[in-house]
């Protein structure tokens, strides 16, 4: 039986890929029995890395999910995460909160140095990180909350930003948010999407 099978070769954590269960015939067959559940949706078939039924859907398990598969995660041969790498933007919203996984993976250097070689699946952005702004979850460095949500706002377009902090936002607090972005320049539209999108999850709760 195709549970006894997953039981036997028992994966090194609870991320599942299928190399670990015999192929991805029977890792397709797993997920589908519900014994795998996979951690982002990309819309390319059957996800390729996923977490055991029984492990918690947290930002824990995706960390550990997204920096065992990098960028393999979206496309063949996609390239993993390098070291020195912080996970930012939509990835490391998507790790703070689940949902639907962006189709590139977004990092920034941790400290500035030579550009990075072009990876396959990565983008890369300038961003300049203190270190007060990243944190380590299952070895993934990824921005915090507060320096995620001021990226979203920053970075996206308004309808995008708003639909983003909407997700975010309720991991941390506007003000801190606004107080990050008030070092940025050119920072002020971003700091009124903070509070517009803080007023309507506030009267979204109120209804």
């Amino acid at each position: 039986m195709l549970l006894d099978l997953f039981r036997a070769p028992a994966a090194p954590t609870d991320v599942v890929v299928p190399a670990h269960v015999g192929g991805s015939a029977a890792y397709a067959a797993l997920v589908r029995e519900g014994a795998l559940r996979p951690v982002w949706t990309s819309g390319l078939g059957d996800a390729p890395v996923a977490l055991r039924a029984t492990a918690a859907d947290d930002a824990t398990g995706r960390a550990c999910a997204l920096h065992r598969a990098g960028a393999g995660a979206l496309l063949a041969g996609g390239a993993p995460i390098p070291s020195g790498a912080v996970v930012v933007l939509e990835t490391a919203l998507w790790v703070h909160v689940g949902g639907h996984l962006a189709a590139t993976i977004h990092v920034c250097r941790a400290a500035q140095g030579r550009p990075p070689l072009p990876r396959p699946g990565l983008t890369w952005h300038e961003l300049r990180l203190r270190p007060e702004d990243v944190e380590v979850r299952s070895g993934l460095a990824l921005t915090t909350p507060a320096r995620t949500a001021a990226d979203l706002a920053l970075w996206l377009r308004p309808a995008d930003a708003r639909a983003a902090l909407a997700r975010i936002l309720p991991l941390v607090t506007p003000d801190d948010v606004v107080a990050r972005l008030a070092v940025e320049p050119r920072s002020g539209r971003a700091r009124d999407l903070v509070r517009l999108a803080a007023a309507q999850s506030c009267s979204a709760g109120a209804s």
